[in-house]
């Protein structure tokens, strides 16, 4: 009897440790990411170009291979991948995965998902994702030149790349190069330089939309620039300025990028400003700010709604050659910011000398913004109208400002605020006024910043409101404490 019980024993004993054997095989193996959350900020750039997908192995026994994709948000198609085959057990421990991604041309700035699969020996896959924003910087990729060999009697290819091209230059548009190089030349004009194009042996040759050059000779300390075809639509840089004249010293490729030309649209979204690295951290919101400023000496903290010190601020680092700054902010939705210069005194501020605050959603990343006119104590801020009127051929009693002060005066809608609804025209325009004599209405106008008709800031002596593009009942309300206005069309 004993011995019956000791087998059976023995006999379950068996069967739950080959249970627990069975089970264990069947386990598929997880993945964890690390290093990185949803909605964080990557950046790529010429120096960088690929996204760093981190893992570490829970249960790494049986793995196969591990897929990583990376695909446009809403896409199926993925704009870049990479597979990591051949895993052994040391692999998984912390890894990563490097995943090169294309010029912006293909990857484009945006959301993005960052898509992993796994596969074990047995076939058996497992899929997580998350989700990134990607900044693309990269300008290499735009262009693919080849190495073409130069022509007899020329040692420099001349390299025009020009990222919206399609925005940029038409399809009957040549680029041309124009200064001391074209001495000599039958066809130049000017006394054989500085034609400012149209020289036909200078235009460049058009190899994608993208990408522009020409084979020519030059001698060191060679000057020129680049036009569409005359000095009224020169090249400008990333800012919408002209640039200095472009000098070769050396080499046999000269390579610039024409981010936009006079007369043509200013595009400015297309400029690889690298986000200093500081800014760029998981976890956190990168928030840039336009300080109206690019003095690299000034020290800027962003500081929450409610300090009285710099206690806990967040220091700025300056985008390099522009007047903004950038710093990471914790993923607090809602949370409220303001920037100052130096010392807590001198905080950014609107034109009638309010705070300028930033709200942080916790998703949109990176989140820019401007709309600081000034730093207290450095300016003197407008007044805030104890009245406001509005005036101009949208409104109902058109310019005639004794109608206006009539019948057209904003209601207070508490401290520093006014509203008013009414009847407005399409795509006319109006001011704003707080004098309440017609003769001198002008002298206090107000006036709008920016294009958008619906919302924007208010600029003391500023170009006329445009009415919004539909005729309609709209209420607008005026806030000077944000310095901005917001018309909202009613029923």
């Amino acid at each position: 009897m004993k011995y019956s019980i000791k087998l059976a024993y023995f006999l379950w004993l068996l069967a739950l440790v080959t249970l627990v054997s069975c089970n264990r095989d069947s386990v598929e193996p997880t993945l964890d990411t690390f290093g990185i959350e949803d909605n964080d900020l990557i950046q790529v750039t010429n120096a960088q170009p690929f996204i760093p997908v981190r893992i570490s192995a829970s249960d790494n026994k049986g793995i196969d291979n591990i897929v990583v994709k990376v695909m446009k948000d809403g896409a199926t198609e993925a704009v870049a991948s990479n597979t990591l085959r051949q895993i052994i057990n040391s692999d998984l421990n912390n890894f990563t995965v490097n995943v090169n991604v294309p010029g912006p041309d293909r990857a484009p700035n945006g959301k993005y998902n960052v898509e992993y699969t796994i596969e074990d020996k047995k076939g058996n896959t497992t899929t997580k994702s998350y989700s990134i924003n990607l900044i693309n910087n990269q300008t290499i990729k735009f262009c693919e030149f080849g190495n073409p060999t130069l022509p007899p009697g020329k040692n420099v290819w001349i390299r025009v790349i020009v990222p919206r091209g399609e925005q940029l230059v038409g399809t009957t548009d040549k680029i041309y190069v124009t200064g001391t190089l074209e001495v000599g030349d039958p066809a130049s004009f000017q006394d054989g330089d500085w034609s400012g194009g149209g020289n036909p042996n200078f235009a460049l040759n058009k190899v994608s939309a993208t990408c522009y050059q020409l084979a020519v000779n030059l001698a060191a300390g060679a000057e020129f620039k680049f036009t569409l075809g005359g000095w009224d639509k020169e090249i400008f840089d990333a800012n919408g300025n002209p640039p200095s004249n472009y000098k070769y010293e050396s080499g046999s490729v000269f390579e610039i990028t024409a981010y936009n030309f006079k007369t043509k649209p200013v595009v400015q979204a297309v400029l690889p400003q690298d986000l200093p690295t500081s800014a760029i951290q998981s976890g956190k919101i990168t928030t840039i700010i336009d300080v109206n400023s690019n003095n690299d000496s000034e020290k800027y903290y962003l500081v929450k709604k409610g300090a009285t010190n710099l206690t806990g601020a967040i220091e700025m680092s300056r985008v390099v050659g522009t007047n903004r700054v950038a710093g990471a902010v914790p993923k607090e939705a809602n949370a409220e910011y303001f920037i100052v210069k130096g010392n807590i005194a001198k905080a950014g501020a609107n034109r009638y000398g309010f705070n300028k605050f930033f709200k942080i959603d916790g998703i949109t990343n990176p989140s820019s913004f401007g709309g600081i006119f000034g730093f207290k104590t450095e300016f003197t801020p407008a007044a805030v109208p104890t009245q406001l009127y509005i005036i101009g051929g949208a409104t109902p009693k058109g310019w005639n400002a004794g109608d206006a002060i009539a019948n057209q005066q904003f209601a207070s809608a508490g401290t520093n605020k006014y509203q008013i609804t009414l009847q407005l025209k399409a795509n006319d325009g109006y001011l704003l006024f707080s004098l309440a004599n017609p003769d001198i209405w002008w002298q206090t106008k107000i006036g709008m910043g920016g294009t958008n008709p619906l919302a924007g800031d208010l600029v003391p002596d500023g170009a006329d409101f445009k009415s919004p593009t539909e005729v309609g009942n709209y209420k607008i309300e005026i806030d000077f404490e944000t310095g901005t206005y917001k018309l909202t069309k009613q029923p």
